[in-house]
């Protein structure tokens, strides 16, 4: 029978305030027609079991853009309540709100509406800086559109779009003569019927959780979300109404609620500190109260939305992190639950993934917590209504592989037998350890919990037990099927050593005995062996037994028999004894019981590909795991099929896409590909992955750590790709032979026939330019298009043979694709510049390294063509994704010539050493990228590339900038390039070879040839870098001798012989010193270096003999000018440095026992650094001349 009231529709209907109208609305007997933009979305289930929702409510499929969408809602209908909003935002919903709110009366015009009401806000009200402060707002005030806008702030852009939309609203009504009033609700709280959380019900739980610390004290009017509903429907039925009406109860300051929530609510962590405000918020409802409107008390509101937050959303996962857990907690997100994790530390980056689950920024709150510590776990089940004990200790055992904690213990492949609970038959010296690390904090760990849960007042208690609980009984009959009633003997596995096991047993009963004493209701599940896909980013256990199956590469294995369940199932199981009233006691939870010989059979037949075991031995004696799940299932339960587990492990979609494979993803375009494109694999095969340091880069990307696996492979070694490529939807061939035509091309096949095999969706070849440009028969005035290919006879007739084999490789990939049905695309880019992610410099960046610093006084002046490689990777990605992709394209926006080039960089960076002539070069370049861009293709300025490239070297790596480091082929410097960041280089004297063999040095060091006394050189090396290390000190010519009989030896190094030498020691070290240091000093100023080290010597502190023998000699000593005429030389270098205001330190090393001194000289001031001070000792005698002496030598 249709609605005794008449027939409303309310746009919005499964939002927050929408629910509530439509829960009144069918409560009085109207028929309502709801608009939402899913029907059946499980997001608006609630809608459906609402009282009389089965015969009076119709929900239709709207967008507020959608013009005909509202018709057919709005259609039959005498009234409207116009509810629906877009998000708060920025200055993009303006738009919507505007032009939804318009289609919506537009309707209500056309179906002849009898009246609408638009649900505005106060935030069409309030914000006005030229309403009187004294004066009370009321109706006539509105907010000022100008002033809405000159803020950033997303809430003044929501104002904005409400007064925007209301005023539109009444603007329409009065022109078109269509009954509208607006209500502007104030803040608006209550308890909540939708299943996700509002902004205003957020932020009251934010205030409730402690997410703040401080919080300004500012002035707030609330109302409660019945009472909107009720004045909605009052201006709705109410003859008199009109125009608009604020709609606002309580009037308070954040510091007057928060002491309200906190005398009722006292055990909350609430904000301690209130930064007082000057604003003043006065408004009035007292039009719509006239027309009859009531409301609530706050008290009311406070605590029918504080008991609707514990009672219905709050749940608590105990070790939320780990395998199971996160994929509970993602199940209790998408239902709406507010979710309490405890973790170790919530800050850790394995936690990173429950912060990026959906509604995970609103609905979750991660705990530090230790299963121990009963503090920590209180604190994080205060509040809950049911709590999921996930939890579960793992040993920390000396020379253990530790693993998952959800359903394993040890996995020891010398020292363990593995069965199918996981656990760990150990050598005697592990039991009293795994006694300790495992038994008792499981059972104190549960009971802590349990403890927690009863003195919160928690509702009911899912504990996650484990197959291990039930299935270790040699005294259960084997032909009996096991169910809850079949509980593993713990005195066997204690026998056996399996603690793991034990653990789990006395625990769970530890858990049912404690609920029947305290009254605590208290569900265990015991799942099996659990599989399938992974959200975090730590491979567990039973992933790592799969991973071994595919990949272990074992000649024989036992073929016990596993009890199997999909990790998604498991979680579905605990969600499901939670919420069904009638769950009781305990559940087993497993879907699929195998041998390992079929399961290996399974496998093989989904992907062939992996080295599986060939021989399998019979086991005796392996337990009964004939496991029945029947008592789970009878509540509802069902389970996945097991090749849907198998086959998911990896292929989980994550950020919306399936993993893609990358060929040889520590080259240069591939590398950045693999910080842009989407996930690869889910979990890190140490048997597969490469560890060679210049893939260390790849490691460190963003998300690696979860989303990437790197395989050894080879392009000639078809296993090994077929290896790689297996499970992935998409590949990017990228990799390259070295040893080009016949590789490249049967690499390439290679590729495309392990695609073709593994049921690869699309496949993205990496071409080259060197494929196009290389036609002499292409008309000269005509652009150079994809239809243009390089001549194969030609490049080899001219020896170019890395543009044949790109030729020959594209062309055969590209037929391949066509007589084998498979979906190929090329890129052809042409010379690619940008920063580096890998170690090693690519032949493109040296090419411009070669411009900079290469000192060339003529060049060719050719044309190139430049593309940036972030482009490139972009391109790349696009041609993937865009389905109407296809053929090759060509990836070149920058056509320059080498003069124009050259210009260009002189301008942005003088100081380099350019060619200065250039000859004409014949021929000339036009090529056209405008089927990529067609298809969406944007590209960087050159000048960002040229100057992202050319700052390669100024990318910070381990925290630090390069420094330029002179005179690196010296001991203290030697181990300084080691240690340091990256320098510049390349230079050939054998001398200097060692530096050349340090770790790094390919990639990142840079030889130049310079001289102390060479102010040019000196500028050249130390162009371009932020911080220099000055260790060169010059050497006298001649030879120097060491003889302890005939010479005299001096503390500060240097030589004094006979009189016939000091003339040369003065020429040969005093000025050079001085002068080499000071055209270090001027380079660096010059340069813009921000810091400068120089390397002094104990020979200017300890010449002084008359420094008081008793005091230890510090920083304020300086060598006597008299008794060593170099000091006086010393001292002009801190002049020098103050008059430059240069930061300098001098860094005085003594190379056996006592430390380095350092003296900063910044900003006109000498300020002396500390340094520890050791005396020097040698054999109890104060000797350091001898020992520098030795050091110089």
């Amino acid at each position: 029978m249709e609605g005794e009231r008449g027939r409303v529709c309310v746009t919005g209907a499964g939002g927050f305030i929408g629910s509530w109208v439509v829960k009144l609305l069918l409560s009085e007997g109207y028929m309502v027609h709801g608009t939402v933009r899913e029907p059946d979305d499980e997001k608006n289930a609630h809608l459906k079991i609402l009282d009389k929702a089965k015969e009076n409510l119709q929900l239709f499929k709207a967008n507020l853009l959608d013009y005909d969408s509202l018709l057919s809602a709005i259609k039959g209908c005498n009234g409207v309540f116009h509810v629906a909003s877009p998000v708060l935002g920025n200055i993009e919903l303006i738009e919507p709100a505007v032009t939804g709110t318009l289609n919506v009366l537009k309707a209500c015009s056309v179906m002849s509406i009898k009246r609408v009401v638009v649900v505005s806000s106060i935030g069409a009200v309030h914000m006005n800086p030229n309403w009187p402060k004294d004066k009370v707002m009321d109706e006539d005030c509105w907010s000022d559109k100008e002033y809405c806008k000159i803020s950033e702030e997303a809430f003044n852009w929501y104002s904005l779009s409400k007064t925007m939309a209301e005023s539109e609203a009444l603007e329409y009504a009065k022109k078109n003569t269509l009954e509208v009033v607006t209500v502007c609700p104030s803040w608006v709280m209550g308890p909540m019927l939708q299943p996700s959380i509002n902004s205003s019900s957020t932020f009251l739980i934010l205030l409730l959780q402690g997410k703040f610390e401080t919080i300004e004290n500012k002035n707030y009017v609330l109302v409660d979300v019945r009472d909107v509903a009720e004045a909605l429907l009052l201006v709705y039925e109410k003859q008199e109404a009109s125009g608009r009406y604020i709609c606002g109860a309580h009037h308070f300051r954040y510091r007057d609620l928060i002491h309200k929530l906190q005398a009722m609510y006292p055990n909350y962590n609430y904000p301690k500190n209130f930064v007082e405000v000057d604003e003043e918020l006065k408004l009035s409802s007292e039009k719509l109260m006239r027309l009859g409107w009531k409301y609530r008390s706050l008290e009311e509101t406070l605590v029918d939305t504080v008991e609707y937050i514990e009672e219905t959303g709050s749940v608590c996962v105990t070790g939320a992190g780990g395998y199971l857990a996160s994929w509970l907690v993602k199940l209790l997100l998408s239902k709406g639950y507010k979710v309490h994790g405890t973790v170790r530390e919530p800050d850790d980056e394995k936690n990173a993934h429950l912060k990026k689950l959906e509604r995970a920024e609103e609905n979750l709150q991660l705990f530090k917590a230790n299963l121990l510590d009963y503090g920590f776990l209180s604190a994080a089940i205060t509040g809950c209504s049911g709590v999921f004990h996930v939890a579960s200790p793992v040993p920390s055992g000396s020379g253990l592989l530790l693993l998952a904690v959800d359903e394993a213990l040890t996995y020891n492949y010398t020292n363990a037998q593995r069965i199918f609970c996981g656990g760990f038959f150990g050598p005697a010296s592990h039991v009293t350890i795994l006694q300790v690390e495992l038994i008792e904090p499981a059972v104190t760990g549960t009971v802590n919990v349990l403890k927690a849960c009863s003195e919160a007042g928690v509702k009911r208690v899912v504990v996650v037990s484990s197959g291990a609980a039930v299935a270790m009984n040699p005294n259960w009959p084997k032909d009996k099927v096991i169910d809850e009633d079949c509980w593993s003997d713990e005195q066997y596995c204690k026998t056996t050593e399996n603690w793991y096991c034990a653990s789990k047993t006395i625990a769970e009963r530890e858990a049912l005995q404690y609920a029947d004493k305290n009254n605590l209701d208290v569900i265990t599940v015991c799942p099996a062996l659990i599989l399938g896909p992974l959200l975090q980013s730590t491979a567990n256990t039973s992933s790592l037994f799969l991973v071994k199956l595919l990949k272990g590469g074992l000649e024989t294995t036992e073929n016990k028999t596993r009890a199997i369940v999909d990790v998604r199932d498991v979680a579905e199981a605990l969600l499901l004894t939670y919420e069904k009233p009638e769950a009781s006691r305990r559940y087993i939870c497993a879907s699929h019981i195998i041998q390992i010989r079929d399961l290996v059979g399974k496998l093989r037949s989904m992907y062939p590909n992996y080295k599986y075991p060939k021989n399998f031995t019979d086991v005796d004696g392996n337990g009964n795991m004939n496991m029945s799940s029947e008592k789970l299932k009878r509540l509802g339960w069902q389970c996945r099929p097991l090749e849907e587990t198998l086959r998911e492990r990896g292929r989980e979609k994550k950020n919306g896409r399936e993993r893609e494979c990358m060929r040889d993803g520590c080259r240069r375009v591939s590398s950045i590909m693999a910080s842009e494109a989407s996930p690869l694999e889910g979990i890190q095969d140490s048997v597969n992955l490469s560890d060679d340091e210049k893939n260390a880069h790849l490691k460190k990307l963003e998300r690696a750590e979860e989303n990437l696996q790197l395989f050894k492979a080879n392009l000639l070694d078809y296993g090994s790709l077929s290896a790689a490529i297996t499970g992935c939807s998409g590949v990017f061939h990228v990799a390259s032979p070295v040893d080009l035509i016949e590789p490249a091309v049967t690499g390439t096949v290679n590729v495309l026939k392990a695609c073709s095999e593994a049921g690869v969706k699309r496949v993205v070849v990496v071409s080259s330019g060197a494929a196009i440009l290389m036609n002499p028969n292409w008309p000269k005035d005509k652009v150079m298009d994809e239809d243009c290919w390089s001549d194969e006879q030609y490049c080899k007739t001219t020896e170019n043979w890395y543009c044949a084999s790109k030729t020959i490789a594209e062309r055969a990939a590209l037929q391949y694709a066509d007589k084998n049905n498979l979906d190929v695309i090329t890129v052809c880019p042409t010379q690619i510049l940008g920063p580096l992610l890998q170690s090693t410099a690519n032949a493109s960046s040296l090419f411009l390294v070669k411009l900079l610093k290469g000192g060339l006084e003529t060049m060719e002046n050719k044309t190139r063509v430049i593309v940036d490689v972030r482009d490139v990777a972009e391109a790349l990605l696009l041609t993937y994704e865009k389905p109407e992709a296809s053929g090759r394209y060509i990836c070149a926006p920058h056509i320059i010539q080498i003069r124009d080039l050259v210009g260009k960089l002189r301008s942005m960076h003088p100081n380099y050493k350019y060619p200065k002539n250039f000859t004409d070069s014949a021929g000339d370049v036009k090529i056209s990228s405008e089927k990529l861009k067609r298809l969406g293709w944007q590209c960087r300025p050159l000048e960002e590339t040229l100057v992202n490239t050319r700052e390669r070297g100024r990318e910070k790596k381990d925290g630090r900038e390069r420094e330029c480091m002179r005179d690196g082929c010296r001991r203290v410097s030697s181990i300084m390039a080691s240690e340091a960041s990256p320098l510049e280089g390349i230079q050939d004297d054998e001398k200097n070879a060692h530096l050349k063999k340090l770790e790094r040095a390919e990639e990142n060091l840079q030889l130049f040839k310079a001289n102390l006394l060479d102010y040019g050189s000196l500028s050249a090396a130390i162009t371009g870098c932020s911080g220099v290390f000055h260790v060169a000190s010059p050497v006298p010519s001649g030879t120097l001798t060491y003889n302890y009989t005939y010479a005299q030896r001096i503390f500060c190094g240097g030589f004094l012989g006979p009189a016939s030498h000091i003339t040369i020691l003065q020429v040969d070290l005093i000025e050079p010193a001085v002068t080499g240091t000071v055209n270090v000093l001027k380079a660096c100023s010059e340069a813009g270096v921000k810091r400068v080290v120089v390397v002094s010597s104990g020979a200017a502190i300890l010449m002084n003999p008359n420094w008081p023998k008793d005091k230890v000699m510090d920083e304020d000593c300086w060598s006597d000018e008299q008794y060593c005429k170099t000091t006086e030389q010393k001292g002009r270098l801190c002049s020098i440095w103050i008059k430059n205001n240069l930061d300098v330190i001098n860094s005085l090393p003594n190379p056996n026992t006592w430390s380095s001194a350092a003296i900063h000289c910044k900003r006109k001031q000498l300020i002396f650094g500390q340094a520890t001070e050791r005396r020097v000792r040698n054999n109890g005698k104060q000797n350091a001349g001898e020992l520098l002496m030795c050091e110089m030598l």
